[in-house]
């Protein structure tokens, strides 16, 4: 049941530009931050206060569709309009990894991680897309399974 409100926030002018949309919003485990996807930008938003912590531009030529969080905030990938999958350090708050879904991929409808950050799922109108991730060859790298 909803009984408090903990704050409320016009993002109507964002990034300099009038009428920004959110495109999609993502919220930590822990709580601590929340990651509001625009056109060509990310805000990362303290969780209780509302308050920018960082604003981070992606990359994706297109606008974003899709932001997720890996479970203990390890990762994040956001998934955007042009097929370009990106793959951040969620300590960093930089881009690890990009990659291009095939020309046949169309509509992207989700992006999400497993339970262990190992993979990370991308579902389009007509594919199941999954890739590895594999911290441990020294490099964050997206592998195509």
């Amino acid at each position: 049941m909803f009984n408090e409100k903990w704050w409320e926030r016009d993002f109507s002018e964002t990034n300099g530009k009038n009428n920004s949309t959110i495109k999609s919003i993502a919220n930590s485990n822990n709580g601590k931050f929340i990651l509001s996807a625009f056109d060509d930008s990310i805000e990362v938003l303290n969780a209780h206060s509302g308050k920018t912590l960082n604003k981070l531009k992606t990359g994706h030529r297109r606008g974003i569709l899709y932001i997720s969080i890996s479970k203990f905030g390890n990762y994040f990938a956001t998934a955007g309009a042009d097929n370009k999958i990106i793959l951040w350090d969620g300590s960093e708050l930089s881009a690890s990894k990009k990659f291009s879904l095939s020309s046949k991929a169309q509509d992207i409808k989700f992006i999400g991680f497993n339970n262990n950050e190992t993979t990370l799922y991308i579902l389009t109108s007509n594919e199941i897309v999954i890739f590895k991730i594999r911290p441990e060859e020294g490099e964050k790298e997206l592998k195509k399974i």
